[in-house]
């Protein structure tokens, strides 16, 4: 068998490409990225907890971005908190799946019970059930019910606001939340205006107190809730505080104000709803109004 000259043989692998050390800086690359995101999560989750402070021994660690992000999320907490009042002392949490009102309404007091169709998370007194169906509470049980981005799932919705009405107290109030004009997801099966949800909320025993749209304007961007804690990971680097607690209510109370408002450029928003704060009344006989308007 003929030998290969050794110089042949060095010039061969001179012209070899560099596999192993690319390779090699691939991983330190991804080291490196992965140890940076890393240390941005414990640089936010600090800025959480500094912000929380106390409240945060009450919420668990994955629900506390809700306090500090805005885009239905810190704001709807405001606004939320505006129509229970802090009076009321046992609250109903119906769908509490990502622990914003459950969690915002516990650090506020409220003793706090949850209804959902499966078991969504780590929730104190969560009952597993339909709301469509007889609910596993007493009569006049609560002083406020919240039941967010519920109401377009069900196929009889007329008969979930009833089971509700049945367990609220008569001074009590009921707060509800949903999209208007969106049939785009493929568990929504109801879709709502201004005008249905109040008509259908009449049906049912209920009677807006109060009605706030959302978003103010337009639906807040991703890149400017990125923004706020960049910046407030800056704050927080130098001063070890955040300074959410001044900023996050100037956005709230903006969202509030205009949320108060009819603005049609709302429509063509994404996230377009309404919150809706309800109390008892005596219902629509909508048999009789379709009568009157039809067969008179």
């Amino acid at each position: 068998m003929p030998s290969i000259p050794r110089e042949s043989h060095e010039a061969t692998l001179a012209k070899a490409p560099p596999l192993p050390q690319t390779k090699r800086r691939g991983e330190t690359m991804s080291v490196v990225l992965s140890w940076l995101e890393g240390r941005l999560q414990q640089l936010y989750g600090r800025m959480k907890e500094v912000y929380l402070q106390e409240r945060a021994e009450v919420v668990p660690a994955k629900y506390r971005s809700a306090f500090v992000c805005v885009g239905g999320a810190s704001e709807a907490q405001f606004i939320i908190g505006q129509m229970v009042p802090r009076t009321a002392r046992k609250v109903l949490i119906v769908g509490p799946f990502g622990g914003r009102d459950f969690y915002y309404l516990k650090t506020r007091g409220h003793e706090v019970f949850a209804l959902d169709i499966g078991d969504t998370g780590d929730f104190d007194n969560l009952s597993i059930g339909n709301v469509e169906e007889d609910l596993p509470y007493e009569d006049g049980e609560f002083h406020a019910i919240v039941m967010g981005e519920v109401l377009e799932h069900l196929v009889y919705d007329a008969a979930a606001l009833l089971h509700l009405r049945r367990v609220l107290k008569d001074d009590g109030v009921l707060v509800i939340t949903v999209p208007l004009l969106d049939d785009k997801h493929c568990c929504h099966v109801r879709t709502y205006t201004r005008r249905s949800i109040v008509r259908l909320l009449g049906c049912c025993g209920w009677k807006v107190q109060q009605m706030i749209e959302r978003p103010g304007l337009w639906k807040w961007p991703p890149a400017l809730n990125l923004l706020h804690h960049a910046l407030n990971a800056l704050f927080f680097v130098v001063f070890r505080r955040t300074f959410y607690k001044w900023s996050l209510p100037v956005v709230w109370r903006i969202e509030y104000f205009l949320g108060r408002y009819y603005v049609p450029l709302r429509r063509f928003s994404p996230g377009w709803g309404a919150y809706l704060c309800c109390t008892k009344a005596d219902s629509t006989d909508y048999l009789e109004v379709n009568r009157m308007a039809h067969c008179e």
